[in-house]
């Protein structure tokens, strides 16, 4: 099996995965071969990647009897591909395309059918927040904010238990009992950057740390139609839903300080998306 991806300095890294039955028995084993880079991932070049790593571990390509790619053109096709390319060598090296890439695709492609316009926009939006939001001059303004969220809840948690003990008591409560949030500053060497470990789109709006342990919580990758981004767990943080203040927020600051039109014309759409009653029930 072989697959690959690039990594932040654009080289395509390559893993190699062999299954195989262990000797004297009938257990079947799977192991990580080699993680190699590559420049170029046309067919041939992949080809004779593969076959280099096979042979510097001492595996006779004649004894293999199956191999599994994704869907990618390079991989799966007919003439040039490198499953092709191995069925020369090997006649008996059946190719069988990933199923769970292929089952993800079958997921993408039914939630994006034009037969449910309302998921369909839903991850329309969804994609489009997290792209316009993770702009570096817009995401020091959502981390500042992210960090202020676990002292706000806090503070109204506090004020409700003052409430709750003037209703109690038969006294008034007034406003005065919510505790004043000053803005965190964060640079990118800030501690609270370093710290970030937690991941989702728009981070949780309460946590279950101590004050001193508090962190800012980074909007995380965009949604990805061949890749696992798309799962639940994209929209989930410590099994809570990843509603918060802080998009809109960042949405609206956009709103009140950016000079570009079409900036402005699209924080206007996306604020419009994402507190509609139809995108929280999607979510």
């Amino acid at each position: 099996m072989m697959d690959e991806t690039r990594d932040l300095s654009h080289v395509e890294q390559v893993i190699v995965v062999i299954r195989y039955v262990e000797k004297g028995t009938s257990t079947v084993q799977e192991r990580l071969l080699a993680l190699v880079g590559t420049h170029t991932t046309t067919g041939e070049a992949l080809e004779n990647l593969l076959v280099s790593t096979l042979e510097r571990s001492n595996i006779n390509i004649a004894y293999n009897v199956g191999q599994c790619y994704d869907g990618g053109s390079n991989l799966s096709r007919a003439y040039e591909g490198v499953q092709f390319k191995i069925r020369q060598r090997n006649e008996n090296a059946i190719f069988v395309q990933c199923f769970a890439h292929s089952l993800n695709r079958a997921v993408v492609n039914a939630m994006n059918h034009k037969s449910i316009p309302g998921s369909r926009n839903f991850f329309a939006v969804l994609e489009l927040l997290v792209v316009f939001i993770k702009a570096a001059h817009r995401i020091y303004f959502f981390l500042n904010q992210q960090s202020l969220l676990p002292k706000e809840a806090r503070a109204e948690k506090e004020k409700e238990t003052q409430g709750t003990r003037s209703a109690a008591d038969g006294t008034d409560d007034e406003d005065d009992s919510c505790v004043d949030v000053d803005p965190v500053e964060l640079t990118p060497s800030s501690p609270l950057l370093a710290s970030t470990s937690a991941t989702g789109i728009v981070g949780s709006a309460t946590s279950q740390r101590t004050p001193e342990q508090d962190r800012p919580l980074a909007p995380g990758k965009g949604i990805c139609e061949t890749r696992w981004d798309a799962r639940a767990s994209t929209l989930y943080l410590n099994t809570k839903p990843i509603v918060s203040r802080v998009p809109v927020r960042t949405v609206e600051n956009v709103i009140e300080t950016t000079d570009d039109s079409s900036a402005r014309a699209t924080t206007l759409g996306l604020k419009k998306g994402v507190i509609e009653p139809r995108f929280f029930f999607y979510l």
